[in-house]
């Protein structure tokens, strides 16, 4: 084992068998055969070896690789009292070069090179993933991940060999695929879903609700840019319109200019957590990212007069600290808003048509011209908007169609692996 004294490996070997038995953890151990470990059946790595079959190499007939060291079972710091920590585990072809063990790291920033993880004493490594993530289960690290790294001597990368279970994920439609997913982001409290309250877009606002109701964190809808609106009664009428269409999420309009709206938005992200902004490119994220960091971190571009809109800026996903507070994942502008696995959304985002949709005198009522149909009561009264219900049957359907698209994409991958690996035919192989 490059790297380690033999005296390392023997001290741990002590060290396993102390926590064998009660009996073992006094001072004095049984009496062992000469050359014999402790905790070991006697002919087990003692000076003896066991008649051996011909051809046969030592330590075959316990398991062991040939020219490996019998491994010896890792044993955490705080399980023992006094215990020196232990030596890590290696696995055979992770020896040759590398610093033993895992190191924990978070995944601070993605753009198109390699990942950023930082490890708990600061510093900062770009980093690969290990071939057993990439070609095994075909996974790759987003931002806020956990991750266990291989720090390799020699090298200016860092191997990504473990990708801790997730708490939360933010998640879409892979627009590249038709029956694909793809991760945004990780282990967050927050979403924060930005629209300009001048050019407020109800049914993209719907539809990034679901999106951000789906990873079960608590969803804040921020109505920015209201320095470019002069009237007020104007402003009050958009942010009613918005409010209409909401349930639990709380709801803030910010500017520029307004200090007390900024400090109301820090304080929805306190210490300890982390909030993830949405939003179409243009709608502000970056300057809003700044006046939470309190500084110019994120290149804003510029505003055209006409209808204030802004120039799509960030290009990379990254996690920013928030002086007094927790942490902002700012990213890039999403077009595609395309749902995956939103049951749950939809039926958070839509509560009040699920509400009435209890109140049916039928179960399977489709809202249309059913009697004692709720929804349809509703809308006649005024008390619901049709074009709500049609974004709603629509997300729906979306929804159906996906669920069912995943179904034949599983069944392809079972007959002949992915579906974007194509078997070749007898004509394409004789043309290679």
């Amino acid at each position: 084992m490059p790297g380690f004294e033999p005296a390392q490996v023997s001290n741990s070997a002590s060290a396993q068998a102390s926590v064998q038995s009660p009996g073992q953890m006094s001072g004095h151990q049984p009496d062992l055969a000469p050359g014999q470990l402790p905790g070991l059946a006697s002919g087990q790595m003692s000076g003896h070896q066991p008649d051996l079959a011909p051809g046969q190499a030592s330590g075959q007939r316990l398991g062991i690789a040939p020219g490996i060291v019998p491994s010896v079972p890792c044993l955490e710091p705080d399980h023992v009292a006094g215990l020196v920590p232990s030596v890590p585990c290696l696995e055979p072809d992770h020896v040759p070069g590398l610093v033993p063990g895992l190191v924990p790291g978070l995944v601070i920033k993605l753009d198109r090179g390699y990942p950023l993880v930082r490890i708990e004493d600061g510093t900062e490594y770009r980093c690969k993933h290990a071939t057993s993530l990439v070609k095994g289960q075909d996974v790759r690290a987003v931002i806020g991940d956990k991750v266990k790294l291989r720090i390799q001597e020699g090298h200016d990368k860092a191997i990504i060999e473990k990708i801790l279970p997730r708490e939360k994920v933010f998640i879409r439609k892979d627009p590249t695929e038709q029956a694909l997913p793809q991760i945004l982001a990780a282990n967050f409290d927050c979403i924060l879903v930005a629209q300009p309250i001048h050019e407020v877009n109800i049914r993209r606002l719907e539809r990034e609700l679901v999106l951000a109701h789906e990873t079960g964190a608590r969803v804040v809808v921020v109505l920015t840019k209201a320095d470019l609106i002069d009237d007020a009664e104007d402003i009050q009428s958009r942010v009613g319109q918005v409010q209409d269409m909401l349930d639990d999420e709380e709801l803030l309009l910010v500017s520029a200019d307004d200090k007390a709206a900024i400090e109301a938005l820090r304080r929805l992200i306190p210490e300890g957590e982390m909030a993830v902004l949405m939003g179409k490119s243009g709608v502000g994220k970056s300057s809003l990212v700044n006046l939470l960091a309190g500084e110019e971190l994120q290149a804003t571009g510029t505003v055209r007069q006409a209808d204030g809109k802004g120039r799509h800026t960030t290009v990379s996903r990254e996690i920013i600290a928030i002086p007094e507070g927790g942490w902002i994942v700012d990213m890039p502008g999403i077009r595609g808003l395309g749902l995956w696995d939103a049951e749950t959304g939809i039926s958070t985002a839509f509560a009040d048509i699920e509400e009435l949709a209890l109140q049916c005198r039928f179960r399977d009522c489709r809202h249309e011209n059913e009697p004692g149909c709720a929804v349809c009561a509703a809308i006649a009264e005024g008390g619901l908007k049709q074009t709500r219900l049609t974004s709603y049957r629509a997300l729906r359907l979306e929804t159906a169609h996906v669920s069912q698209r995943r179904e034949e994409a599983a069944r392809m991958r079972e007959r002949s692996g992915h579906p974007r690996r194509r078997q070749k035919g007898p004509s394409e192989d004789m043309n290679d």
